[in-house]
């Protein structure tokens, strides 16, 4: 995405990646992390990193799945990035009937049940640890999920 939430995790992380499909997000990305040292950009997909398997401890998918053809397949390549216990956090909108965003937002999905989610996770190996329901003064509701890959 455009990196707002970069700075944040930069204090939080002794190494971040920030992974974007399209150039333009990751300049964007770049702007908004300013002069964090601490941050690697790399244009591509999470199928692009399978040479870093099981190397992250956590990983955050921001507001992206409603973009992707398969959400299902990028919460699995996300899964195989992460360590043993590591966490996934996802934020991303729940079901709704705004048929505009698809054309004027780019959305493939008109979001997700929060158990589709919760699914897609325990067929990647990810345990279900939280999960927060946002209701965004435009009508629509965010979730936010914490899963955890399986220690063994």
């Amino acid at each position: 995405g455009d990196g707002r939430l970069l700075p944040a995790l930069s204090q939080r992380g002794a190494a971040i990646v920030a992974l974007d499909n399209a150039g333009e997000m990751l300049d964007a990305a770049k702007k908004n992390a300013g002069a964090l040292s601490n941050v690697h950009f790399c244009l591509g997909t999470p199928a692009s990193l399978t040479g870093h398997s099981n190397a992250f401890s956590a990983a955050v998918v921001n507001m992206v799945l409603h973009h992707v053809p398969d959400p299902e397949t990028l919460i699995a390549e996300v899964a195989q990035l992460l360590a043993s216990g590591g966490h996934l956090i996802i934020s991303e909108l729940c079901p709704h009937d705004q048929a505009w965003a698809r054309e004027h937002c780019g959305d493939l999905w008109l979001g997700f049940e929060p158990e589709q989610l919760k699914e897609w996770g325990r067929a990647a190996g990810l345990e279900n640890r939280a999960e927060l329901f946002i209701t965004q003064r435009n009508g629509f509701q965010v979730q936010v999920r914490l899963l955890q890959k399986n220690p063994y």
